[in-house]
């Protein structure tokens, strides 16, 4: 009996020791733009501000950003942002993310759907923050109408 109370204890302590996050309230997500950009290339580039909210009293890091744009139902573009900077606690920081199509997939689905000459493209744009001491991540999601900035 004696055994089987040290085995519980030891399995008591190690998922406690796992729960980092206990009893920390989670970061806030929220997409405050997003905006066509012209890089000077064939397709247009894009802007994505994020918003990020540490409630709690201690620093948190964001390990990463990941984004995935959807123009006219369609998905154009996938990324992720890695270099992110520690955000203290009580503080809403702020992210700009600045990219532009590299891949030829990418580029060829961007000219492609900028063919249609239309005003302004339905745009769904989806982000996930992971942060480290966290076991799940976090999202936010914006969509609306962007108007692709041609050269």
């Amino acid at each position: 009996m004696k055994k089987l109370s040290f085995i519980a204890v030891v399995a008591l302590l190690l998922s406690a020791c796992a729960s980092v996050e206990l009893g920390l309230e989670p970061p806030k997500v929220e997409v405050f733009g997003f905006e066509s950009e012209n890089y000077g290339g064939e397709v247009p580039g894009f802007r994505i501000g994020v918003y990020i909210r540490n409630p709690n009293d201690i620093n948190i890091n964001p390990t990463a950003i990941d984004y995935r744009i959807t123009l006219e139902d369609e998905v154009v573009l996938v990324g992720r942002e890695v270099e992110l900077d520690r955000i203290n606690g009580l503080v809403k920081a702020e992210y700009i993310i600045n990219f532009r199509p590299v891949s030829q997939d990418d580029i060829v689905k961007l000219r492609t759907l900028m063919s249609r000459f239309e005003e302004s493209y339905d745009y769904d744009l989806n982000i996930t923050a992971s942060f480290e001491g966290y076991r799940r991540e976090f999202t936010a999601r914006d969509s609306g109408e962007v108007e692709l900035r041609r050269n």
